[in-house]
């Protein structure tokens, strides 16, 4: 990039520097409470298996993968668990995504001797799913710290004629922070000893609030930012979705999402 680059944008220039940032990111995680860690990670455990049951019904060698390794126990046929669900085979034995994300934040925390607490927002309709899930692969003291608060459920509205539909579905990832604030949990956080919030989807299994992750949003944060937002590119074209009746039947009502269109409403006219 060389001088397109601002120098404010510059996180390290030297080895030293980059060391400098894991040590800044370990004292912060550690905080200054003893055993209790600075960080917050927010996970939303939460939303439908929409998309990803698509995608998975019409490859039946998946669905017997996800079969053989034990996550359609509990499941109604026909149905897949939600994404975050998905299991993993390890060293240990099967794992979810979910479960994965837990147990390398309790790694994080057990090599700085502090505890990382974790806070799910959970689905009505999953939540005892994704408890039962948790408490065969993460250790019960960590089950009994993480915090847990249900989704919001709402009526969707069709852009076409402003009605609503006829039956509830979850709000979105976007309610976590809103249900945060309106719970009074970041100033309960807060009161805590808490510093920062890390949040991501709950399949990201190889992201975590790791010591570079923190030593950069410390970094940043000191310089006036009020935090930072990591991401990827859309790799498939897909801006959202909304609720969907069809015309000819408008009692079939269902969310749709970008894969799921016509070729010629999407934007170019193709999928990339």
């Amino acid at each position: 990039a060389g001088a397109s680059w601002n120098p404010a944008q510059i996180l390290a220039g030297s080895p030293d520097e980059m060391r400098a940032l894991f040590d800044k990111g370990n004292n912060e995680i550690i905080g200054s409470r003893a055993g209790s860690s600075s960080v917050v990670m927010g996970l939303p455990a939460a939303g439908v298996a929409s998309r990803a049951l698509d995608f998975a019904l019409a490859h039946p060698a998946l669905v017997a993968k996800i079969r053989h390794l034990g996550a359609l126990d509990g499941i109604a046929k026909d149905d897949l668990p939600p994404r975050f669900l998905y299991p993993v085979a390890t060293a240990e034995g099967s794992r979810t995504l979910l479960g994965l994300m837990l147990r390398n934040l309790a790694i994080i925390g057990k090599g700085l001797s502090t505890s990382i607490p974790a806070t799910l927002m959970l689905h009505p309709g999953s939540s005892g799913l994704v408890l039962d899930r948790l408490a065969n692969e993460i250790g019960a003291d960590q089950l009994e710290d993480t915090g847990l608060f249900m989704q919001s459920m709402a009526r969707r509205m069709y852009v076409t004629d402003q009605t609503l539909t006829s039956e509830l579905g979850p709000t979105g990832h976007g309610d976590f922070p809103h249900l945060l604030a309106e719970m009074d949990l970041f100033r309960f956080m807060v009161e805590q000893g808490s510093k920062y919030f890390a949040f991501s989807n709950a399949d990201e299994f190889l992201w975590a609030p790791n010591p570079l992750m923190i030593g950069i949003a410390q970094k940043l944060i000191a310089k006036g930012y009020a935090g930072i937002v990591f991401v990827v590119p859309n790799s498939n074209n897909q801006s959202g979705g909304g609720a969907v009746k069809e015309v000819a039947h408008p009692e079939n009502q269902f969310l749709c999402e970008m894969p799921c269109l016509p070729a010629d409403q999407i934007v170019g006219g193709k999928y990339p």
